[in-house]
Protein backbone atom coordinates (compact mmCIF):
# COMPACT_ATOMS: atom_id res chain seq x y z
CA UNK A 1 0.00 0.00 0.00
CA UNK A 2 3.03 2.25 -0.08
CA UNK A 3 3.52 2.26 -3.86
CA UNK A 4 1.50 4.75 -5.29
CA UNK A 5 -2.00 3.44 -6.37
CA UNK A 6 -5.69 4.16 -8.18
CA UNK A 7 -8.11 3.96 -5.31
CA UNK A 8 -11.58 5.22 -5.55
CA UNK A 9 -12.79 7.91 -3.06
CA UNK A 10 -15.71 10.85 -3.06
CA UNK A 11 -13.88 14.17 -4.08
CA UNK A 12 -15.12 17.90 -4.17
CA UNK A 13 -15.88 18.80 -7.71
CA UNK A 14 -16.69 22.21 -7.36
CA UNK A 15 -20.13 24.27 -6.13
CA UNK A 16 -23.37 24.00 -7.95
CA UNK A 17 -25.86 27.30 -8.02
CA UNK A 18 -27.17 27.12 -4.16
CA UNK A 19 -22.81 27.38 -3.37
CA UNK A 20 -23.43 23.73 -1.87
CA UNK A 21 -20.10 21.58 -2.33
CA UNK A 22 -20.32 19.07 -5.17
CA UNK A 23 -19.23 15.82 -4.04
CA UNK A 24 -18.45 12.90 -6.79
CA UNK A 25 -16.80 9.12 -6.96
CA UNK A 26 -13.62 9.11 -8.80
CA UNK A 27 -10.28 7.31 -9.37
CA UNK A 28 -7.43 9.13 -7.80
CA UNK A 29 -3.76 8.33 -7.82
CA UNK A 30 -2.25 7.99 -4.15
CA UNK A 31 0.82 9.85 -3.02
CA UNK A 32 3.87 7.54 -2.00
CA UNK A 33 4.47 6.59 1.65
CA UNK A 34 7.52 5.73 3.32
CA UNK A 35 8.69 1.88 3.80
CA UNK A 36 9.33 1.10 6.99
CA UNK A 37 9.51 -1.79 9.41
CA UNK A 38 6.92 -0.65 11.72
CA UNK A 39 4.93 -0.22 8.44
CA UNK A 40 5.21 -3.47 7.34
CA UNK A 41 4.83 -4.88 11.34
CA UNK A 42 1.51 -3.29 11.65
CA UNK A 43 0.49 -4.47 7.92
CA UNK A 44 1.14 -8.17 8.96
CA UNK A 45 -0.24 -7.76 12.08
CA UNK A 46 2.92 -8.33 14.42
CA UNK A 47 4.89 -5.72 16.45
CA UNK A 48 8.30 -3.86 15.32
CA UNK A 49 10.44 -6.10 17.21
CA UNK A 50 8.36 -9.48 16.61
CA UNK A 51 9.26 -8.58 12.83
CA UNK A 52 12.71 -8.05 13.80
CA UNK A 53 13.64 -11.22 15.97
CA UNK A 54 11.80 -13.22 12.56
CA UNK A 55 14.67 -11.60 11.08
CA UNK A 56 16.79 -13.99 13.19
CA UNK A 57 15.13 -16.84 12.04
CA UNK A 58 17.09 -18.86 8.89
CA UNK A 59 13.42 -19.50 7.55
CA UNK A 60 12.34 -15.94 7.39
CA UNK A 61 15.79 -14.35 7.24
CA UNK A 62 16.09 -13.63 3.47
CA UNK A 63 12.50 -12.07 3.34
CA UNK A 64 12.89 -9.86 6.34
CA UNK A 65 16.51 -8.87 4.72
CA UNK A 66 15.15 -7.70 1.68
CA UNK A 67 12.44 -6.34 3.58
CA UNK A 68 14.39 -3.85 5.37
CA UNK A 69 16.77 -3.17 2.36
CA UNK A 70 13.58 -1.69 0.90
CA UNK A 71 12.97 0.54 3.69
CA UNK A 72 16.90 1.16 3.93
CA UNK A 73 16.56 1.94 0.20
CA UNK A 74 13.32 4.55 0.18
CA UNK A 75 15.22 6.12 3.01
CA UNK A 76 18.41 7.06 1.09
CA UNK A 77 16.44 7.77 -1.69
CA UNK A 78 14.25 10.70 -0.18
CA UNK A 79 18.09 11.75 0.93
CA UNK A 80 17.29 13.67 -2.88
CA UNK A 81 13.93 15.31 -2.03
CA UNK A 82 12.17 17.28 0.04
CA UNK A 83 11.95 15.07 3.26
CA UNK A 84 15.81 15.38 3.53
CA UNK A 85 16.22 16.27 7.50
CA UNK A 86 13.98 13.20 8.11
CA UNK A 87 15.45 10.60 5.79
CA UNK A 88 18.71 11.73 7.46
CA UNK A 89 17.84 10.97 10.63
CA UNK A 90 16.35 7.48 9.98
CA UNK A 91 19.62 6.47 8.15
CA UNK A 92 21.46 8.02 11.37
CA UNK A 93 19.52 6.28 13.65
CA UNK A 94 18.22 2.88 11.65
CA UNK A 95 21.10 2.03 9.76
CA UNK A 96 24.13 3.10 11.12
CA UNK A 97 25.01 5.66 9.23
CA UNK A 98 27.04 9.05 10.38
CA UNK A 99 28.00 12.38 9.89
CA UNK A 100 31.33 13.16 10.78
CA UNK A 101 34.97 12.97 8.83
CA UNK A 102 37.74 11.09 9.92
CA UNK A 103 41.08 12.79 9.75
CA UNK A 104 44.60 11.27 10.72
CA UNK A 105 46.71 13.39 12.79
CA UNK A 106 49.16 10.74 13.82
CA UNK A 107 51.75 9.51 11.64
CA UNK A 108 52.25 5.89 12.76
CA UNK A 109 55.47 6.62 14.28
CA UNK A 110 57.02 6.91 10.71
CA UNK A 111 58.32 10.42 9.40
CA UNK A 112 56.21 12.91 7.69
CA UNK A 113 57.17 12.79 4.00
CA UNK A 114 57.49 15.77 3.27
CA UNK A 115 60.04 16.23 6.31
CA UNK A 116 61.48 12.79 5.56
CA UNK A 117 64.90 13.90 4.21
CA UNK A 118 64.91 16.60 6.89
CA UNK A 119 63.79 15.50 10.50
CA UNK A 120 65.44 12.37 11.83
CA UNK A 121 63.93 8.90 12.16
CA UNK A 122 64.42 9.28 16.00
CA UNK A 123 63.45 12.24 17.74
CA UNK A 124 66.20 13.07 20.58
CA UNK A 125 65.76 15.65 23.21
CA UNK A 126 68.27 17.25 25.33
CA UNK A 127 68.34 17.11 28.84
CA UNK A 128 69.62 20.36 30.15
CA UNK A 129 69.33 19.32 33.48
CA UNK A 130 71.90 16.76 33.52
CA UNK A 131 73.61 17.34 30.22
CA UNK A 132 72.60 13.66 28.31
CA UNK A 133 70.26 12.92 25.67
CA UNK A 134 66.98 11.01 25.97
CA UNK A 135 64.60 9.55 23.41
CA UNK A 136 61.54 12.25 23.04
CA UNK A 137 58.41 10.34 24.60
CA UNK A 138 55.32 11.37 23.49
CA UNK A 139 53.39 9.24 25.05
CA UNK A 140 50.61 10.08 28.28
CA UNK A 141 51.33 8.29 31.31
Amino acid sequence: MCDPHTQRRVVDCGINESGETIWREREIMTEQKPYTMSGLARAIGLSRQTLLDYGKKDEFMDTIAAARERCHEFAESQLYGRAATGASFSLKNNWGWKDRSEVDHTTKDQPISLLAGVAPAKLVVEDEADGGTAPADDSTN
